[in-house]
This record gives C-alpha cells, structure tokens and sequence, in this order.
C-alpha cells in the first residue's frame, strides 16, 4: 500500500522501476511529461506500439493517441512501471 501523492509524486516513487527512455516502454507503464511549466504537468498510461492513453484537456474527455510526436517526446520526463 502506498500514500497518496500527485503526479510528482508518483513519478518519483522510488519502489517502482524508473523508465528514462521512450523505446523501454511496456503496456501499462505510467508516463510523466513536463508541460504548462510544471515540472510534471500530465501523464498518461502507455498501451503499447507508440500509443498512449490519457485525459486530454482541450477534447475534455480520455483519448487514445501518439505519445511519439515531437511534443511529447520533446515533454517526456520519465516513466515508472508499478509491477
């Protein structure tokens, strides 16, 4: 069992796997990207074959989409994989 935390938080807990590079991704991992000047400002879950899905604020509703375009490259800071 873990505490509550925000998206920062998430993705600095430590008892899960760190995953710095895009092309180590598995389906399920959580992805953390900077935008809006946040540190961590979004995140996603990754369901494979370069797709990401996620809560998408300007369609206000959870889309299925790239996570390899050159924004969210240029935004992902890291990933963390829970089990």
């Amino acid at each position: 069992k873990i505490g509550r935390f925000n998206a920062a938080g998430y993705s600095r807990y430590s008892k899960w796997t760190n995953i710095t590079s895009m092309s180590n991704l598995k389906r399920g991992d959580l992805l953390f990207f900077k935008t809006n000047g946040k540190a961590i400002g979004h995140t996603g879950i990754y369901i494979g074959n370069g797709m990401m899905i996620d809560a998408s604020s300007s369609n206000g509703k959870v889309v299925k989409r790239s996570c390899t375009t050159p924004y969210w490259k240029s935004a992902f800071r890291n990933a963390r994989r829970v089990f």
